[in-house]
């Protein structure tokens, strides 16, 4: 009844019974919505909020910013008093710490991911794996395997196999991947695939690795597949199924019960328009701000929902590249798909059609677009000021790009004296930093000017920082 009046009083009531019965993801991001969209009310849900950022091991960069005046509230934990800023401190003490490359900690093994992940034409080395940060440890995703690494103990805490996936193993991948895992409130969800087998679908995991719910055990396994790591919001799960068994192999925009996996409802929104097993499957497919949530299908479609009902408000579909794209074979540089808001810009980058499309968050009216930047790897994704990526042609120098979000314009343009960049890098503070050959290369993110080169006895294929790490 929200959208017809405001009931903040009945949120209230329902994050302390969510609270109670111990439904950690679903008051957590309750919570967060009561801070931002109702700040009279800051005072009764902040300690709560503190809470369960903490049992949800959130990163800072994840947690609300709380006001000094704030900070001083004082509060009652099982009889004893103390204050939001002692309920919060080391988490904020951890994070004000210069980070800087410094000694190698540890070097784990990682499995090899299935053929068709990291062959590629134009990129043999590519590496798909991607982590995650929380508070306390970094999380390894290999799509059929999570690698739990305490940063305290700096050893593997736990892990987590479903098996190897069996498929063609001769098919190249149309574009690059990313393995993404989403951490929202006490939980962790992937997209994996079952023991020996092709088929996919949604696990979701407790922090200390233990499996709680699988798609695979729901009726929706037997018609439809998730093809995507799904987004948390307001207790739901927002995410992107296909059905290969029916005339029209269709896509559809699916919400999901996050404390079960259970579907509750989907619709239908574009086609696959080839046979390619895995050409939509895994990246990242959604980002949210607090009421609403944004994806691409990977078909040429962009779409906005309603975090609250789930509803969908508005669909915009984009050509492909050329007529003349091929899906096999012509998309192997294709970076790992992108979608950010920057301010009213929803920016995204669709490997299904190559071109970064801006469009207005509120309506999906048209920004821009440019088919004049051919991005190999997308760099500091989740910086929120600039786009960066790096760009090259086979056998020549590769160019280092920033461009403005809000009208496509570069910003500057940087060569690397001819080195070369292996795979995705990241922005800490002013800098920005990409994997080379047995080398770091630092560059100023206000000038692009190539600081330094650090050396290395390994070759670099991605580099992920956060404000703790």
């Amino acid at each position: 009844y929200e959208i017809i009046t405001p009931l903040p009083e009945l949120r209230l009531i329902l994050l302390e019974e969510y609270f109670k019965c111990g439904a950690f993801l679903k008051a957590l991001l309750l919570s967060h919505l009561i801070y931002e969209k109702y700040p009279q009310f800051k005072s009764k849900i902040l300690a709560k909020m503190v809470i369960l950022e903490n049992i949800s091991e959130l990163p800072l960069d994840k947690r609300k910013k709380i006001s000094a005046d704030l900070l001083k509230t004082e509060v009652k934990i099982m009889g004893q008093s103390t204050t939001i800023e002692k309920l919060s401190l080391p988490i904020r003490l951890a994070a004000n710490s210069n980070i800087k490359i410094g000694k190698l900690l540890k070097s784990i093994p990682l499995e090899l991911m299935h053929l068709q992940y990291r062959d590629h034409n134009q990129l043999s080395d590519y590496q798909p794996i991607e982590i995650l940060f929380t508070n306390t440890d970094i999380i390894f995703n290999g799509a059929s395997y999570l690698i739990d690494y305490s940063i305290k103990k700096n050893e593997v805490e736990w892990d987590y196999h479903s098996g190897p996936e069996y498929k063609k193993g001769h098919e190249n991948g149309p574009h690059q991947k990313r393995f993404i895992t989403q951490h929202s409130g006490d939980q962790l969800f992937m997209l994996s695939n079952g023991k020996n087998s092709g088929q996919k679908s949604i696990k979701c995991f407790d922090l200390k690795g233990s499996l709680l719910w699988d798609t695979a055990d729901q009726k929706i396994s037997y018609r439809d597949e998730p093809f995507c790591t799904p987004i948390a919001s307001q207790g739901k799960l927002f995410g992107l199924t296909y059905s290969m068994r029916e005339a029209i192999n269709t896509v559809s925009y699916s919400v999901f019960d996050s404390s079960s996996g259970e579907l509750i409802f989907k619709t239908p929104i574009s086609y696959l328009r080839d046979g390619g097993w895995n050409t939509y499957s895994y990246d990242s497919h959604f980002t949210q701000d607090d009421a609403f949530v944004y994806g691409y299908t990977g078909t040429g479609i962009i779409f906005k929902a309603d975090s609250n009902t789930g509803n969908l408000l508005w669909e915009k579909g984009f050509p492909k590249a050329s007529i003349y794209d091929q899906p096999w074979h012509t998309r192997g540089f294709a970076p790992s798909g992108f979608i950010k808001i920057f301010g009213d810009i929803l920016l995204c980058f669709m490997p299904d059609d190559q071109i970064f499309t801006a469009c207005h968050k509120d309506g999906g009216d048209y920004a821009w677009r440019s088919s004049v930047y051919t991005p190999r790897f997308i760099h500091g994704r989740d910086n929120p000021e600039a786009l960066y990526f790096s760009s090259a042609s086979l056998g020549s120098e590769p160019w280092l790009y920033k461009v403005n979000p809000q009208n496509g314009e570069a910003l500057w343009a940087s060569g690397t004296n001819g080195l070369t960049i292996s795979g995705e890098g990241d922005v800490v503070g002013d800098r920005l930093y990409l994997p080379s050959e047995k080398s770091i290369l630092e560059f100023d993110c206000h000038s692009g000017k190539l600081l330094k080169v650090i050396a290395l006895n390994v070759n670099p294929l991605k580099i992920r920082c956060s404000q703790e790490h």
